[in-house]
């Protein structure tokens, strides 16, 4: 993503198995994306059946970007993926 001209804005937090869907869309659509996950150690002081078992764990969250021009498009994508 060229981050010089346009910025990077937020398009929401998610579940592992959400943001790969999300991202397959993206790409798909050809909006440049970036993740981030994030960083926060888990919550519990032992390691959680979910992380032994290889699973994401409840609180786990992959952060997309995308630039502001692409947000509007990224949002109708979105929208239309999670409409519940």
């Amino acid at each position: 993503m060229d981050s010089s001209s346009d910025p990077v804005l937020q398009l929401g937090a998610y579940e592992p198995s959400e943001a790969r869907r999300l991202v397959e869309c993206l790409e798909q659509h050809g909006i440049p994306f970036e993740l981030e996950s994030d960083p926060s150690p888990p919550l519990l002081p032992h390691p959680s059946p979910a992380l032994t078992l290889g699973t994401s764990p409840d609180d786990s969250k992959v952060v997309v970007f995308v630039t502001a021009n692409d947000l509007p498009a990224a949002q109708r994508l979105e929208s239309g993926l999670f409409s519940r």
